[in-house]
């Protein structure tokens, strides 16, 4: 998977492809949440398509707790990294705030001020 195809995000597309949404790349282990919250990073994607693309990944099934067994980030960790604010309210909102979200989210906060 590359972020070419999170840039026009077409989640029906994908599943039709025979995906699911909790699969995980072999190579990196992240799933399709993962890369979408970084892909809205400046320079490497749209804030507004990443922001399309988590929303109707969450929407789907995909669990915003799941962490990547390389980095041990789950997707508010790579919305943090790649300061994808955006991102990062959006995965606030479907967590309602539990736990390392709302840690990582008043972080960025933060570093905004």
């Amino acid at each position: 998977m590359s972020f070419t195809l999170l840039n026009r995000f077409d989640g029906a597309q994908i599943l039709r492809a025979g995906a699911n949404i909790g699969d995980r790349d072999g190579l990196t282990d992240m799933t399709l949440l993962h890369y979408a919250c970084k892909s809205g990073a400046r320079g490497m994607g749209s804030t507004d398509e990443a922001c399309r693309a988590v929303s109707w990944l969450l929407q789907h099934g995909a669990d915003p707790y799941v962490r990547c067994r390389w980095t041990n980030m789950a997707a508010i960790h790579y919305a943090a990294y790649f300061d994808v604010a955006a991102v990062a309210a959006i995965l606030l909102a479907a967590t309602k705030g539990i736990g390392e979200y709302r840690l990582v989210w008043n972080h960025l906060h933060k570093r905004q001020e």
